[in-house]
């Protein structure tokens, strides 16, 4: 299929993991495009191939329009419930979007076994069933969607850039970063950094998490005051705020382990943590829980509580150790590498 045009609805540019998803896919695929994006009062409006259009809670008329104006041969839809949070809107654009002769692929960052709270009113069946194709991360993302009765689903891993050459530190610190959500599983990194302490008193563990949203606020101000009361207040530093991925970088290079306890049992979420990704391309080993945004992340050492999670850190520490886990991460990184997923991503538009 010879494609002129591809449309591209995404939150362009902005301060979230999706942005930063969709900045490193959309240039790789190299097919003429248009990107159609959320209306950021913070990102200038004038970039050359983007309209800003549309705004997540609100009506998406605006967006149609441009859409259907544009005439493409593919729509591509970064999707996550928040941004697309009213079923009527949601229902209304892709009707449209249905209607004319554009295959419309819907990428869904997040999926769950059960139907979520959607501005007050639980998720209706149709809403998912009225995607005609659905991209996922994962085989676990798949089989979710799957049990939930939809079979138009296909499977494109979360890529991972070529991972920058470092040597192992050695010494006992410990970085993470995203979203301060209550999944993160913080209270298990408390607990892991603890642990760490009975062996390596000198333990650092430095974590920054944007708390944007109210609940998220909330969560890592409890996470601060338990940080106090366990009396980690020396060996843990958190910051709460925004920090843009060079800064980001710069903290990971000086740390020795990408530490992610995500909470498998406070959340049914099924997709792939861009977080962990991001630490394997600086070139950061990394441990991790057995939550599922990490199943597919193969010979990452995995711990099931906070004592195998600290078993794994200590045996990172080993320079040994560490360089054979970015040995096998470079592998990893190589079978996700951006290049690949835009390839995917490439075949799919063409071959369905």
């Amino acid at each position: 299929m010879d494609i002129r045009r591809v449309a591209y609805i995404t939150p362009w540019g902005s301060h979230n993991s999706i942005a930063a998803y969709a900045a490193e896919l959309i240039p790789r695929i190299n097919l003429p495009h248009h990107i159609f994006a959320e209306i950021d009062p913070k990102i200038d409006t004038t970039e050359k191939g983007v309209t800003r259009c549309w705004q997540r809670g609100e009506p998406l008329d605006a967006l149609a329009s441009e859409i259907l104006g544009y005439e493409p041969d593919v729509v591509y839809i970064e999707h996550q419930y928040g941004l697309f949070p009213d079923q009527a809107e949601w229902l209304a654009l892709l009707e449209q979007l249905v209607s004319t002769k554009a295959k419309v692929f819907v990428k869904m960052h997040s999926v769950y076994k059960s139907p979520i709270n959607l501005l007050g009113y639980l998720e209706e069946e149709k809403y998912l069933r009225s995607i005609p194709n659905i991209i996922v991360h994962t085989a676990d993302a798949a089989e979710v969607l799957r049990l939930r009765g939809l079979t138009n689903v296909s499977v494109i891993p979360h890529g991972i850039n070529e991972p920058s050459y470092r040597q192992p530190l050695g010494k006992p610190y410990l970085f993470s970063f995203g979203h301060g959500a209550p999944y993160k599983g913080l209270e298990t990194t408390i607990a892991v950094v603890k642990d760490l302490k009975r062996t390596f008193p000198e333990v650092l563990y430095l974590g920054v998490f944007d708390t944007h949203s109210v609940p998220s606020h909330f969560y890592m101000n409890r996470i601060l005051a338990d940080i106090e009361s366990e009396g980690l207040s020396g060996n843990m530093i958190v910051f709460t705020s925004y920090k843009p991925l060079t800064t980001l970088k710069r903290f990971a290079q000086e740390c020795s382990v990408g530490l992610f306890t995500y909470n498998k049992y406070d959340t049914d979420s099924y997709g792939a943590s861009g977080a962990a990704r991001a630490a394997i391309g600086w070139g950061l080993p990394i441990v991790t829980s057995d939550c599922s945004l990490f199943s597919d992340l193969e010979g990452v050492a995995k711990g099931t509580n906070a004592t195998e999670i600290a078993d794994h850190v200590r045996k990172l520490l080993c320079p040994e150790a560490a360089q054979a886990a970015l040995v096998m991460q470079q592998s990893l990184a190589q079978r996700q590498s951006w290049d690949h997923v835009a390839a995917e991503h490439i075949a799919l538009f063409k071959g369905v």
